[in-house]
């Protein structure tokens, strides 16, 4: 989980370089629309803190052990990030905590940034694809990520507001090849009856010992 939470910070930060070049043209001037240093900061915190909710062994025991309130491990990382803690302070003292929590729940009015925390091709998902390929030892979860995100660049929505888009053949060809790894991956490592069986169990394992 460390080591994925590098990863994506480390695609939001390239990412974000290169869409600033992107919106240059634009000539963004409203603060939380423009591509600047604190907006870095904000967008790329969000991406390292994005599983601080998570429980062990992945998804597995969110019905389990997640607090009281929490349904899921992103509810629970917007409580880690909103109450009294030393992450939420740490977090305050490097950036605005409030545009961190608002990226995570999509609530920033930088529409492509909240869809790169999250969203179709969002950084998480362009980590953990190709890490958990490698890490399994399969070819199936291989994409060009360093083509697709050439292949990003930003637009103006009627409001003036930044959205993601794809440059023409190029992004949509890298985009659907990240897609299909994706998809590859969920049929044949993640939904696979030897991963699913282990989860069960691992299920049953840890709600008998809460029991006890």
């Amino acid at each position: 989980r460390f080591v994925h939470s590098l990863g994506v910070f480390g695609n939001a930060l390239t990412v974000y370089e290169h869409l600033a070049g992107r919106a240059k043209d634009h000539n963004l001037v409203v603060p939380g629309l423009r591509f600047d240093d604190f907006s870095a900061i904000d967008f790329c915190i969000a991406a390292l803190c994005h599983d601080l909710g998570h429980t062990a062994f992945s998804h597995v025991l969110e019905g389990n052990f997640l607090p009281n309130g929490c349904n899921t491990h992103e509810e629970c990382t917007i409580q880690l990030l909103s109450g009294d803690s030393m992450i939420a302070d740490a977090i305050d003292n490097a950036a605005d905590k409030e545009a961190v929590i608002s990226l995570m729940e999509k609530h920033h009015p930088n529409q492509a940034l909240n869809d790169l925390i999250s969203g179709v091709f969002d950084v998480d998902r362009c980590d953990y694809v190709l890490r958990d390929s490698y890490m399994s030892g399969v070819e199936y979860g291989q994409f060009d990520l360093k083509w697709l995100i050439r292949g990003l660049n930003i637009e103006l929505n009627p409001s003036g507001r930044p959205i993601l888009l794809l440059d023409g053949p190029r992004g949509m060809d890298a985009l659907r090849q990240f897609l299909s790894a994706r998809r590859y991956m969920h049929r044949q490592v993640y939904f696979h009856r030897g991963v699913r069986s282990i989860q069960v169990l691992f299920q049953s394992i840890f709600e008998r010992a809460r029991h006890l």
